[in-house]
């Protein structure tokens, strides 16, 4: 399970420049309440195109007294060669890894919570 909460969010980087095409990410999510007692509020999706060596937000920080599930991630190569992708959280400027992979051209990275 990935948890995003205020300060938190979802990145990718590739471990190169690519060659013709920008990798794809769909991210979706769903965000709950604190204060809810467990109920869930709203659905969300985000889209994002990687961008090189420079850190991308594929998933954003949840608003204030909140906390953000991701519940599928998608990372789809649409360049020509492989590519590594290193997907991880960066809280307020401290970043942990989650997974750094390399896909090739026409490949899918998937995470799905559960």
């Amino acid at each position: 399970m990935i948890i995003l909460n205020s300060g938190r969010k979802l990145q990718i980087v590739l471990g190169g420049a690519i060659t013709t095409n920008q990798l794809h990410i769909v991210v979706g999510y769903t965000d709950k309440r604190v204060a809810d007692d467990g109920l869930y509020g709203g659905y969300g999706q985000q889209h994002a195109s990687s961008n090189n060596t420079t850190d991308v937000d594929v998933c954003d920080t949840p608003k204030s007294g909140e906390i953000r599930v991701i519940d599928t991630v998608h990372i789809y190569n649409r360049d020509t060669v492989s590519a590594t992708v290193t997907v991880k959280t960066d809280e307020s400027g401290t970043e942990f890894i989650l997974v750094k992979t390399t896909l090739s051209a026409g490949d899918t990275l998937t995470y799905e919570d559960g």
